[in-house]
């Protein structure tokens, strides 16, 4: 190779790396200033943040499925970043930890995160809901122990919120049934009940005693305590106890309310679990209906001195379509088609005259024209 080849050769190397290298320093900062959070997690971060784990509940995969496919197809780490705020939300959403006003403000990022449908999102409201029922419930049963004056107002306020909580529980039940809320209602229903009773308590205390201040903590406890320490700090919250009992009858009107609910809907629920979807009939020939009568949790009868022939078409139905949409198992559904012709006396007598007219004519005999007669 002659010395201007050589030359040559360098100065264009040279130049082949100058351009490469420009080009890997602005591609670099295109794709920073495109994707700034690609400077802030490797893709080891990110694989290793978006790992599902077996105890994984269905949100959390979720976010983190999302997390890989915006890495993968935008190349942003955005959600993958977020992923341990948000995997924190979901785990106090289902263990009912989380307060009602935080809960309400992370669901719009929360689905966007998870790229959740609306499903998906009731799904996590009804988990919510029964995680706070469960979680109230238990405040107040723990509080129902150590239940003294001190203690009261606040005491109040969280049996409030749990016959809000119970109201809510019971109004899904009556829309979608689910085993889990039916079980934490009743648990909630028989809570409250439990604090209705206590409540009662010092609206006995009141009724039964003049004098606060020479009741002492022995004739208190042996009419109505049920806890000693209530008498020894009643008296510097007499003044708020008249407002505690006016929440108290609140509570109880909800607690009717919530108990009265929860039983219409397990009379529907009993209603719908011994009942089947009614048939319309109506306008089938009674071949038809026979044919169909297989297999029915209900009996078909036609009325009487119906036509019942295979052609004879069903007019209408008791009980109607339109004013039953199911009936109960084992109960019948009478069907009507047209009133059979009776026989009257006047075509009796038709019938009669007819078969006089087909009886056969006597045997004379009659002259042959052939016949001769004998000289």
């Amino acid at each position: 190779m002659k010395g201007w080849q050589k030359i040559l050769f360098i100065v264009l190397a040279v130049f082949f790396v100058l351009v490469i290298g420009t080009a890997g320093v602005l591609g670099r900062n295109i794709l920073y200033k495109d994707y700034p959070s690609l400077s802030e997690l490797s893709q080891k971060e990110v694989v290793e943040r978006t790992n599902i784990a077996p105890e994984d509940n269905l949100f959390i995969k979720k976010l983190k499925n999302n997390a890989l496919d915006d890495y993968l197809s935008v190349a942003s780490t955005s959600f993958a970043k977020d992923l341990p705020t948000n995997e924190k939300l979901i785990n106090q959403i289902e263990d009912g930890s989380l307060p009602t006003d935080k809960y309400t403000a992370s669901l719009p990022s929360l689905k966007k995160a998870m790229k959740a449908t609306d499903d998906d999102m009731d799904m996590l409201q009804t988990d919510y809901d029964n995680a706070r029922l469960v979680t109230v419930t238990k405040t107040v049963t723990d509080a129902l122990a150590l239940l003294t004056t001190k203690s009261l107002e606040q005491f109040m306020q969280q049996v409030n919120s749990l016959a809000d909580l119970s109201k809510t529980s019971a109004e899904s039940l009556a829309t979608a049934d689910n085993e889990t809320t039916a079980s934490n209602l009743q648990t909630a229903i028989e809570t409250l009940g439990t604090a209705n009773d206590n409540i009662s308590n010092f609206n006995q205390f009141i009724t039964a005693s003049k004098n606060y201040d020479q009741l002492t903590t022995a004739s208190y406890q042996a009419s109505f305590s049920q806890t000693g320490s209530l008498i020894q700090e009643f008296n510097p919250v007499m003044t708020k106890l008249s407002n505690y009992l006016t929440m108290k009858e609140s509570i109880n009107q909800k607690t009717k309310e919530i108990q009265a609910l929860k039983a219409k809907v397990d009379k529907s629920k009993a209603l719908t679990e011994g009942s089947v979807p009614l048939d319309n009939f109506q306008g089938m020939t009674m071949a038809q209906v026979k044919a169909k009568m297989q297999g029915l949790a209900y009996k078909v009868k036609l009325a009487d001195d119906q036509e019942d022939g295979d052609k004879a078409i069903v007019t209408r139905q008791e009980p109607a379509l339109e004013n039953y949409q199911r009936i109960v198992k084992g109960k019948t559904v009478t069907l009507y088609t047209a009133t059979k012709t009776k026989p009257t006396a006047s075509s009796s007598a038709d019938k009669s005259d007819d078969k006089k007219d087909q009886t056969p004519e006597s045997s004379g005999t009659t002259p042959s024209s052939s016949t001769t007669q004998k000289p």
